[in-house]
Formats: structure tokens, sequence, C-alpha cells
């Protein structure tokens, strides 16, 4: 049963997390979450890399590093998705925020208030009986598939290619021979015996070993 302890350990673990954000949640006493706050202080500090152009009645084109960012303060967007995935002012957002005097926690999602939080992590996973107070039913076990039937359902699939035999092995014996008994050959002459080193053969072009390079 060990899938069902791997499941026990997650479900436990999983209680233990909303525990502690639930506490956390409830001892912090600003109106946002700790990583919201976090996360704009960080992005404000990026603010003086940015220029920005109004385009439309809350649409902006701001610029950084050469590259341009479609800012739409009305929809709460900006090309580079970071507020659209997080609820938390981009930093090309927070350009022209500031330059507009606007309040910047009035573009934050609701969704990072500290209230909502408290709100999410109020109800937790209920607690499990143990296997020992489970109920027995009259279901048959079904055990894992064996190695035999994983065999069988392998018989339809495609042979591995058999091996190319020399000369001098048996077409129809099927084992292989072994080191000590296998005659090695020259595959210019086809003789048993030497390698192109030393060919005793006429004509058969003999093996010259390069010349040592000097260093």
């Amino acid at each position: 049963m060990l899938v069902v302890e791997m499941l026990e350990i997650i479900r436990r673990r999983t209680m233990t997390r909303i525990d502690l954000r639930k506490a956390k949640a409830i001892n912090y006493q600003g109106i946002f979450i700790l990583r919201a706050v976090d996360f704009l202080e960080k992005e404000a500090k990026k603010i003086k890399l940015c220029r920005f152009v109004p385009v439309r009645e809350g649409r902006f084109d701001v610029l950084e590093a050469g590259v341009g960012y479609s800012v739409n303060i009305r929809m709460r967007t900006c090309t580079c998705r970071r507020w659209d995935m997080s609820g938390i002012p981009c930093h090309h957002a927070l350009r022209v925020i500031t330059e507009k005097k606007l309040n910047r926690e009035d573009y934050i999602s609701n969704w990072n208030l500290n209230s909502r939080q408290q709100i999410i992590y109020s109800d937790s996973i209920l607690p499990v009986n143990g296997m020992l107070f489970w109920n027995i039913t009259d279901y048959v076990v079904v055990p894992p598939p064996s190695l035999v039937e994983h065999i069988e359902n392998m018989k339809g699939s495609k042979p591995k290619p058999k091996r190319k035999k020399a000369r001098h092995e048996s077409p129809t014996k099927k084992k292989k021979v072994s080191r000590k008994k296998r005659v090695m050959h020259y595959r210019i002459c086809d003789n048993a015996r030497h390698n192109k080193t030393k060919c005793p053969n006429f004509g058969v072009e003999r093996y010259k070993p390069p010349r040592k390079k000097r260093p």
C-alpha cells in the first residue's frame, strides 16, 4: 500500500501548510499580504530605467532598454504579463502610476488582500481515519499485472533483428560462439588466423604503420 502512504504524506503536509499560512495571515497586520508588498518594493526600484509615451486614454507605451511594452491602466495589463499573472503592478505600470501621481495600492488585485487570505485558509482538509478503521468490502482485490502477462502482451510486437553469422558459423545453431573458439579472418583475403599486418597472400595490400611525428 505504498500509494496510500504517499497520499497520506501529501495530505498531512498540505494540512500543515494551510495551518501555517492561516496563522501567518492572522498575525500580519498589513492591508496586503507580505509577498505583494515585497514584490511592489522590488518593482519600484526598476522604474528609473523606464520612460513612457501616452497613446490613448488609459494606454501607454513604456520603453525599457530599447524594448517597448504596452501598458493598459484600465484593464490592468502589461506586455510582460507580470501584472496579469500576479495582480500586482509591474515596474512598467508603476512608472506610469508614479508619473500620474496615482495611488499604487488602488491597482493591486483584491486577491492579495490579507483579509482575503484569511478567508481562503480559514478551512482545511478534514481528518481521515487510518487503514485499520476502513470498512472491509466484498470486492475482489485486483493484483498488479504479472511478468507472465507482460510477456504474453509483448508476443505480437516486432521481433529483435538477428545477428549476421560468419561463414564458419552454423546457420541452424542458436547459441553464440564463444570467444575462445572463434576464428578471426582477414576481411581483404578472407583467410583465417591472421590480420592485415601478417597477410602472406600475394597481391594483397600490406599494412604499413604510420610514421611517428617528431615533437
